[in-house]
């Protein structure tokens, strides 16, 4: 609880940034709070279950990484802000594990999925193999290493 409050305290709305230079310093503080709430939040949403914290910190780096692009210091700001916001909610409790698991576990890969075949994602290897006209007896429940390669595999929806 400790921690969740002095990250707490951190989010405080500063002015603009001057600079791109500055504004790549609070972009990187950011960085470096959000990694450090992250074994917080794998207790708190009881996330060992479904991903390891170094791949749930890849994919916070991929997210900065996305944006690396942006040259404007009051868009990195407002990132940055809106970042904060996210952490502070997730800190807050103000999310559900479904949240969380949706939105930075599955993410893009899933949601692709149910936009292309109308269907929820399978929960099971044996679920999208029954789907994919393939009858295996595999029940084993899905990581981003085993999902992946399994829906390129499957041409098209059924």
């Amino acid at each position: 609880m400790a921690l969740s409050w002095q990250i707490a305290k951190s989010t405080t709305t500063r002015p603009s940034s001057a600079s791109m230079d500055e504004a790549k310093h609070r972009a990187l503080e950011f960085f470096r709070e959000a990694c450090r709430a992250l074994p917080v939040l794998m207790d708190m949403y009881n996330l060992d279950e479904v991903i390891t914290q170094s791949e749930l910190r890849a994919k916070i780096a991929a997210m900065f990484r996305k944006h690396s692009a942006v040259t404007n210091p009051k868009v990195v700001d407002m990132l940055v802000f809106k970042g904060k916001e996210e952490l502070q909610n997730c800190l807050d409790h103000s999310k559900q594990r479904h949240h969380l698991i949706s939105t930075y576990v599955v993410g893009t890969e899933g949601q692709r999925w149910e936009r292309s075949c109308g269907q929820p994602l399978p929960r099971s290897r044996r679920a999208l193999e029954q789907t994919s006209g393939t009858a295996a007896l595999i029940d084993q429940e899905f990581t981003a290493e085993t999902l992946l390669p399994l829906v390129e595999s499957t041409a098209q929806c059924p």
